[in-house]
């Protein structure tokens, strides 16, 4: 089971990693 939280938690990870990236 996924919570908003972690659901919230792992978009925020993935968007960092973007910006990190570019």
């Amino acid at each position: 089971i996924t919570t908003d939280v972690e659901l919230i938690h792992l978009m925020l990870n993935e968007f960092y990693i973007s910006v990190d990236i570019t």
